[in-house]
């Protein structure tokens, strides 16, 4: 291991040191802040504070951090749980995961998504939506006051299609345009000009 060795903060010029206090906090996954323990160091400016993160403070960091993310991905899927009355293996059929995936995760031998913890969080956070989904119940938007808003439903609409264009409209009979019609019907400019188009 390199010792560390102290150099000037590229912020105001004083000195960066390793410092080891409580109190500090760090992002150890988006949106997941955590108490960094006091035995950490971390490389700091001890006039402005600026604290400086290599990659084997990155490592301390990840080693010193992960039991308290693992407490915290315990504490949503628990909460969703006792919530439902679910078990492990209904809560992982809801996120759509693997049997077992969840236990490894909760375990610490697997890394989580970090879109599969948005929707544990999420739904530690809306039981209705949970219960939709148990239920199999389509999903429905909801208006602004809250409740179900009504969908309307538009008939398709048939396209009309010739061989020089393409419209929306409804739908009837029509025969292939020619291009003598498109030039002196549809663009009566292009009749005067048989360049203006090829044929």
């Amino acid at each position: 291991m390199t010792k560390f060795k102290s150099f000037g903060c590229g912020e105001c010029g004083g000195r960066v040191v390793e410092t080891k206090r409580a109190g500090r906090m760090h992002e150890y996954r988006r949106g997941v802040p955590l108490l960094v323990p006091a035995s950490v160091a971390i490389p700091t400016c001890a006039s402005c504070g600026e604290q400086y993160f290599s990659e084997s403070t990155y490592e301390a960091l990840e080693v010193a951090l992960k039991p308290a993310y693992l407490l915290h991905l315990r504490a949503v899927v628990q909460a969703i749980r006792d919530a439902h009355g679910l078990s492990l293996a209904q809560v992982e059929q809801l996120c759509g995961v693997t049997k077992t995936y969840l236990n490894h995760v909760l375990g610490g031998t697997k890394d989580i998504s970090q879109q599969l913890r948005y929707l544990l969080e999420a739904f530690s956070r809306a039981p209705a939506e949970v219960r939709r989904r148990l239920a199999g119940e389509p999903w429905t938007a909801l208006s602004s006051s809250g409740s179900a808003a009504t969908t309307r439903v538009h008939p398709a609409v048939p396209r009309v299609t010739t061989h020089w264009f393409s419209v929306s409209a409804p739908a009837f009979e029509a025969a292939p345009i020619t291009t003598d019609e498109y030039r002196g019907v549809l663009n009566p400019t292009y009749a005067a000009n048989d360049n203006e188009i090829a044929a």
